[in-house]
Formats: C-alpha cells, structure tokens, sequence
C-alpha cells in the first residue's frame, strides 16, 4: 500500500486548517480511520495510515511515529523522514515510562530543534511505539489535541496486536503447509474415488430402481414397491452424503483468501432468503450492529449459514421463536454467538456436534446430513479459531466462534464520549500566534 492509496478523511479535516467544529464529522473520520487501521498489513503501511490522520487531525509541520517490530527494535515511519521526525531517547524513554502525553515547547535536545512537540505511548501490556506531531513554531497544545492523539493511540495498540497476531497466524500457515501438502494429495485420491467409484455405481442403482417402478409398478406386489421406494430413498441419501464429503473436502483444500468481512450484513442476507423461502413463517430476529471479522468471505458465509439455518429450522416448532446474532466477549476475549430458543439439546451429547454424519435428533424430526457443523468447525479451525455451543433440552442452543483478529472498530457514540464534547457543540484547538 502506498501513500497515496490511503482513504484520506473527510476534505473538512484533510486540508491544512484548524479541526472542524462539526463533533459528529470529527468522530466518524476517527472511525474512518480505525477501518483503515484495521485493513493494515505491514508495520509500513499502519504507519502511514497513523501519519495520515495525525497529519490530518491536528495540523502540524510534521508527524512522528516509532513501533516495535519483532526483532525487538524501533522502525521510524514518522512524515516527513529527517532529523526532526526521530524522538530524542531521553524523550522517548520519559513517554514509555510515564504512560501518558509528553508536551515539549521551545527545546532543542540532542542538539535537534523541537519548538512544539506532543507524542503519546502506544501500550498494551508492553510498549508498542509512539505517535505524535510536531510544530515549526512554538504554540499552545491544547487538550482538545491531546485527547485526539490519546484515542488514536489507543486505536492503534489494538491494531498492532491484530496485525502481530495476523503475522503470526500466516507464518503459523507457512509451516503447516507443508505436511498438509501430503495429506491433500491423499484426500484430492479419495475424492476422486468418492466422486467416481462410489456415485456411479449408485446412479446405476437409482436408474435401475427408478426404470423397474415406472416400467413394472402397478405389476409389482405392494411389498416390492415398498422395497423399491426404500431402495431409492437409500441411494439418495447416500449420494447426499458423497455430496456433503465431497463439499467438506473442498473446504479443506481452499486456500484463505483474508479479507474484513461485514458479518451483520451477511446475516442478514441469509435471514431474508431464509424468511422469503418460508412467507408464512413468523420469527423475530435480532442482529447486532458493526459485527465485522478478518477472515475468508466465502468460507465465512457457509459457517453463518450452517448455524443460522439450524437455529432457523430448531425453532420451527417453538411458539414466539427468536434468533439472534451478536458478539460478546468469553473469558475476556470476543466471540460470535447464535442463539435461538428453539428445542435445544441434551449437552451430554456435544461431543457428536461437531463430527461427520453425527446427528442429535431424528431425520424424520428434523432433515439434515450431519455435513454443516462439521464443516463449519474445520472452517473456523481453518482460520485458527474455536467454536463450541452450550444448551438444555427444550431451552433453545447457543454457538460461539471467535476468530484471531478482530478489525479494529470505533464506536461513534463512544468517540465522542472519549473526546468529551456533545454532538451538537461547536469547539477544536485553536492555533497559539507565533512568537
């Protein structure tokens, strides 16, 4: 990613003018900014979404930004690169120390010219890096800015956590590769085998069965047609079950294509074909707001529509049905979660969940191949996840799943609230006059 390809904020706050008084514009660019942290795939390209924003916010000379890379040492992306865009060490170090903003004005250590200096520490649970700004003349740093360049440190220590652990999955992926190439030939063979040797014997099976019924039926004896109808019954369920190994097989052998994956909005795709294919069907539905994961679109979609489908079809006997989707968090981490309130299940038996043709309930109760959350675990798995559920009978389910990296996201109202100002007032930092 270069420079230029950057999303630059709104014109309001891009040009070289004091922060706009709009509260509301000030916090969705901040939130603009989050995404594009999010998206961020090398300290590189973080840091110059950082030197955009600050540049952009707070209007000054220069920008200044310094992070931990994995060789335990410091890489400088601050704008523009020189003399003055590199911390002296005793400013550096006093920053990480006091865990809080250094102001600098009208001081030249280690024989640099620092007029006006702000940078702020990125933490979490370790130093990261700072960020900040500095000014060609001497003027006051308002608080106002301090609380800007606070909250997009904070944005961006959960960003360099999403980006190290985004590093770690993909090396993780590279080493693994490897053995698993072996295992994919021997899979891609029984594949073939399924797909050839096992469904064209069954279709002969199906042609034969369904040429004697309709050549022969009337003729035949009522207990032969019986036969003859669970004869075909029996090749159509197999062929289903080549069809959903085959499928499941197909999943393991796609590589991740990893992208920042809207999930409220794929939820609700699949509730609406889900409610269009069942008109008379009443059920209440709730999905939480900014749901937004990092991950395969594609494989991502088949795990919400295995969970949400099952909550769809184990509530269609409950009276006043409810599914929702959201996020929550589990022992400190996120999650995803689908719930209904539909017949649930006995957890004595969770084990089965998550195995090939393992069902629960009954196929006449409730149709189904045991094929969909097989493949939604080795999906989740695939993407260096978990996923689990919890239930009673007759109390409805819960599945959760997480997954490593979580795009960084910021709330509107929780900006603003950062920031301390209300919607409505019109304030910003004032420049102080030079000297």
């Amino acid at each position: 990613m270069t420079h230029d390809t950057i999303v630059p904020v709104p014109h309001k706050l891009s040009s070289k003018h004091p922060l706009s008084s709009d509260a509301l514009e000030l916090a969705e660019a901040l939130t603009d900014v989050a995404a594009q942290l999010s998206n961020a795939h090398s300290l590189e390209e973080l840091g110059k979404v950082v030197n955009n924003a600050i540049d952009s916010f707070l209007c000054s000379s220069g920008t200044i930004c310094m992070l931990h890379n994995k060789d335990d040492d410091w890489e400088c992306f601050s704008h523009p690169p020189g003399d003055n865009s590199v911390i002296p060490t005793d400013l550096l170090k006093k920053c990480l120390e006091t865990q809080d903003i250094v102001t600098l004005q009208a001081s030249t250590p280690n024989g640099i010219s620092f007029p006006s200096v702000v940078i702020a520490p990125i933490r979490h649970q370790a130093p990261l890096g700072v960020i900040g700004a500095y000014w060609d003349e001497v003027r006051e740093i308002s608080e106002f800015e301090e609380k800007i360049l606070k909250l997009l440190s904070k944005t961006v220590s959960v960003a360099l956590k999403g980006l190290e652990l985004q590093i770690t999955m993909k090396a993780l992926l590279e080493e693994r590769t490897g053995a698993l190439l072996s295992v994919n030939e021997e899979l891609q063979t029984f594949a073939y085998t399924v797909s050839h040797d096992l469904k064209s014997p069954l279709s002969v099976v199906k042609m034969n069965s369904w040429t004697l019924r309709e050549l022969f039926g009337p003729e035949l004896p009522e207990k032969a047609q019986l036969c003859v109808r669970r004869l075909e019954d029996a090749a159509n369920r197999m062929t289903k079950q080549i069809d959903g190994m085959l499928a499941m097989y197909r999943v393991t052998k796609v590589d991740l294509e990893a992208t920042e994956v809207d999930l409220e909005k794929m939820a609700w795709s699949i509730l609406d074909d889900l409610t269009e294919n069942s008109p008379s069907r009443r059920c209440q539905i709730i999905i939480g707001e900014n749901l937004h994961a990092y991950g395969d679109e594609n494989l991502l979609h088949i795990v919400l529509e295995n969970l949400l489908s099952n909550a769809w079809k184990y509530t269609t006997r409950t009276t006043n049905s409810l599914i929702e989707f959201g996020m929550t968090k589990v022992k400190g981490e996120p999650a995803f979660f689908v719930r209904d309130n539909g017949v649930g299940f006995d957890i004595k038996h969770a084990d089965k969940l998550f195995r090939i043709f393992q069902r629960i309930h009954s196929t006449d109760d409730f149709p189904g191949n045991g094929i969909g959350l097989a493949s939604a675990q080795r999906i989740i798995h695939k993407h260096g996840g978990t996923i689990w559920a919890e239930s009673s009978v007759d109390q409805g389910a819960t599945f959760f799943f997480n997954l490593p990296n979580v795009p960084v996201h910021l709330d509107l109202e929780e900006t603003l609230q950062a920031l301390a100002i209300p919607q409505t007032l019109e304030t910003g930092p004032k420049r102080a006059p030079s000297n």
